[in-house]
């Protein structure tokens, strides 16, 4: 990864174990390409993300680690180290370019945030900063929750401006081992909503019948996207569609070695 900060020496210990890239989680039927084409236009923007399961080892780090390959070349990566972290690094650091990872909000264990350094994270994504995070959670909601019992007195909007998606995973075991789905996407309304003042919107969902991905469809979901995208509805299309068929390419090439993906991603978006 480009940028890395001093401190994000750990990142490999803490956070990102094994590196598996987007084109092996495709392949696996974690997700589809079109699912992957929408991830990968978020966080070309720099998108907060969390990525959200309740039981452990479903692949959360794993989901987190395959969408940082889809950020910005010249992201600026600053891991989180834990319960004591002390967020220095904002004294210097570039907020449009830097991207915070954090291995988990909760106090399971010293490496993970909690408590002060919860408040403090989120207050820095008000100011430019952006993040990806797991969190031990089922459901937007409880995603919320979890953050504010984690947290010192964190207030719903500051959540809501901090974060643009919500990843869900899905596991099961199988005769032929573990099933792993990612069970919906959830856009993040930047303005009260709902009664915990965190508004969400479905935009991807796994149809477990089917084992197949339903991306969103309506016009108002398509403009709300773009909107936030900043493009129109007809290039939003055109971009999704263009990505799409890039990672399918590279499947098809057999191109799924972590660093080989992200190395072809940054050649397609330069």
């Amino acid at each position: 990864m480009p940028g890395l900060h001093p401190r994000a020496e750990q990142l490999q210990m803490l956070l990102l174990k094994e590196e598996f890239s987007v084109t092996q989680l495709i392949q696996a039927g974690t997700l589809d390409s079109s699912v992957g084409a929408f991830l990968w236009a978020m966080m070309a923007r720099r998108a907060s993300v969390i990525v959200a399961a309740g039981p452990r080892l479903i692949g959360k780090s794993t989901m987190l680690h395959a969408l940082t390959s889809f950020l910005p070349k010249d992201s600026q990566f600053v891991t989180a180290i834990g319960q004591h972290e002390t967020f220095d690094f904002a004294k210097t650091a570039d907020a449009s370019k830097s991207y915070i990872l954090v291995s988990e909000i909760s106090d399971h264990t010293p490496h993970y945030v909690a408590g002060p350094g919860v408040d403090r994270l989120f207050h820095l994504l008000e100011s430019g900063y952006r993040m990806g995070a797991t969190v031990h959670a089922d459901s937007p909601e409880e995603v919320v929750q979890t953050i504010k019992q984690y947290s010192v007195d964190v207030p719903g909007p500051v959540i809501a401006k901090g974060i643009d998606l919500i990843v869900t995973l899905y596991a099961e075991e199988t005769a032929s081992g573990i099933k792993r789905r990612v069970r919906s996407v959830y856009y993040v309304w930047r303005e009260p909503k709902a009664p915990q003042e965190v508004g969400v919107r479905s935009l991807v969902s796994w149809q477990a019948d089917r084992d197949a991905f339903t991306l969103f469809h309506s016009p108002e979901a398509w403009l709300q996207m773009a909107d936030h995208l900043r493009c129109d509805v007809a290039n939003l299309k055109k971009e999704m569609e263009s990505r799409k068929r890039f990672l399918e390419g590279l499947i098809a090439r057999g191109v799924l070695d972590y660093g080989q993906v992200l190395e072809a991603i940054r050649r397609f978006n330069s």
